[in-house]
């Protein structure tokens, strides 16, 4: 037996963090985050103390909140959100 279930698969967001913090750690902290296969972070701008990111999230029913939290423990401001795209899939449920 099998049902639809909808959820967010992509979310493009704007972001700027201290030059200090690592994208590469950044990009594995989110990357755990549930429904999260695949995160690429590009650095569109640099400044003195600052980098403005690109990060694309991809994956299925990406808790978005949990990204937020994580991009804010590592002092990265989320300044828009610039994409987002949900889905449907089938889910198959086990008969027990």
């Amino acid at each position: 037996m099998s049902e639809e279930a909808l959820g967010i698969s992509r979310v493009v967001i704007d972001a700027q963090k201290p030059r200090e913090i690592s994208i590469v750690d950044l990009a594995e902290a989110v990357a755990e985050a549930p429904g999260v296969a695949k995160v690429d972070i590009n650095v569109t701008e640099v400044d003195a103390r600052t980098e403005t990111l690109k990060i694309h999230i991809e994956g299925f029913d990406i808790d978005v909140e949990e990204v937020s939290d994580i991009l804010e423990e590592h002092s990265t401001v989320i300044r828009s959100i610039d994409a987002v795209s949900a889905e449907k899939r089938r889910v198959e449920q086990s008969q027990g």
